[in-house]
């Protein structure tokens, strides 16, 4: 744990999933049916928590990569049926380099086994266990593990879910242009990138969704 009482794998660390939620309404579509919306912090402004945690998901994928701790690459898998019969499909696979680095995208990479996994894997280990909203989860987790790279202040809410808010005037001021440049890469990587791109945000939904605690599919 450091001087500051963060913990120092964290310390002075700045990732793209923190940069997502402290400016969520820059990079997620509006919640505009107010329906498990995520407050967006220091606003008065809900974005779709779903798409956020697909968000979030993806952009850590994506800023491994960007760091040199992963490769990312669509390739096609073929799996049997339950009646034998063989199906190609396409995924993301995931490869660690041995290389590390602080902060949420460092504890992303650990996720990676040594043999490489898939990326809708890595977005399951987010979330982090099966859960009634498994999104939620996700965002929540991210929004702790935001505070420990000072990027929010956290709070723990009801249901033990974690709430945003905005780090000191000065702070925010400073991360402003920080999320501009992590944003324009995002961007550009969809734009250069698409198959990939368009894979990663699937897989990472998917990988989400099998979350799903299986007593809630009536909820």
């Amino acid at each position: 744990m450091g001087v500051d009482g963060r913990d120092h794998e964290f310390a002075g660390a700045t990732s793209t999933a923190s940069l997502f939620v402290l400016f969520a309404d820059e990079v997620a579509p509006r919640d505009k049916a107010m329906k498990r919306g995520f407050t967006v912090p220091g606003k008065d402004v809900k974005v779709q928590e779903v798409a956020l945690a697909q968000l979030l998901a993806a952009g850590t994928l994506w800023s491994m990569r960007e760091q040199g701790l992963v490769s990312l690459a669509v390739v096609a898998e073929e799996r049997k049926s339950l009646f034998g019969r063989t199906k190609t499909s396409t995924v993301v696979r995931v490869e660690r380099t041995g290389k590390e680095a602080p902060g949420i995208d460092g504890l992303a990479a650990k996720m990676v086994p040594a043999e490489g996994t898939s990326a809708w894997r890595v977005a399951a280990s987010l979330v982090g266990q099966k859960s009634q909203h498994p999104g939620a989860q996700l965002v929540s987790r991210m929004i702790l593990l935001a505070a420990e790279e000072g990027v929010v202040e956290s709070q723990v809410g009801k249901w033990t879910s974690a709430k945003a808010h905005p780090p000191s005037p000065e702070r925010l001021a400073a991360l402003k242009p920080v999320f501009a440049e992590v944003r324009d890469g995002w961007l550009m990587f969809q734009e250069r990138e698409p198959e990939l791109a368009k894979a990663l945000l699937a897989e990472c939904k998917s990988g989400i969704d099998t979350m799903l605690s299986e007593s809630t599919s009536s909820v």
